[in-house]
């Protein structure tokens, strides 16, 4: 857990819960504190193998992410707090969210999924376990990835391991079945999916 403060913690004021997306760490969120409001906290979570955590193990398994995830959520019971999921972290926090519902455990004020289509009409796209080739062919095709690691066989090499785990996570994230009637959605964005 990397923590960013824009000021002076006032106790009451809200913590942000960064859940970064496949292949990154903490610290692609550390600006986010300057652009809010002053006393507010950014704490980015960071999965084993990256970031701060990069001597850890991978987790090969969703559901292990998740209670790791879950773990590192102390002391959110007397503080407001509001969940921000990018891409793979969305299907975290979505998947977190749940646990914490069903365990009595205190919500966030708001869960702000982004760069991620919802559970419910995810697609799975399996990528994790092409050919390195294939495998970069299809990152390129996904856009976000700069093009000196594109371009740079050693970054290549480096990142190919963190988001071929990051990407196995997200190919066994659970597709929240919903009914049919609330399937319309109200945005083409289909943020509805996410309630």
């Amino acid at each position: 857990m990397v923590l960013f403060n824009r000021a002076h913690t006032a106790e009451q004021a809200p913590l942000v819960v960064v859940l970064p997306h496949a292949g990154a760490s903490a610290y692609q969120f550390g600006a986010l504190a300057r652009h809010l409001p002053s006393g507010w906290s950014v704490q980015c979570l960071e999965l084993p193998g990256r970031g701060r955590r990069v001597r850890e193990p991978f987790v090969i398994d969703f559901d292990a992410a998740v209670t790791d995830i879950n773990n590192r959520l102390f002391g959110l019971e007397n503080r407001p707090w509001v969940l921000l999921g990018h891409s793979l972290g969305a299907h975290l926090g979505m998947a977190v969210l749940r646990r914490r519902q069903a365990a009595g455990q205190s919500l966030p004020l708001v869960f702000f999924p982004s760069g991620a289509v919802a559970p419910s009409a995810y697609a799975i796209n399996p990528v994790a376990s092409l050919p390195s080739d294939t495998f970069w062919e299809k990152i390129s095709q996904f856009g976000g990835v700069p093009e000196a690691v594109l371009a740079d066989a050693e970054y290549r090499q480096y990142f190919e391991t963190i988001l071929r785990h990051d990407l196995a996570l997200l190919e066994q994230a659970p597709i929240y079945a919903m009914p049919v009637a609330n399937r319309t959605p109200l945005s083409p964005w289909r943020c509805r999916w996410w309630c």
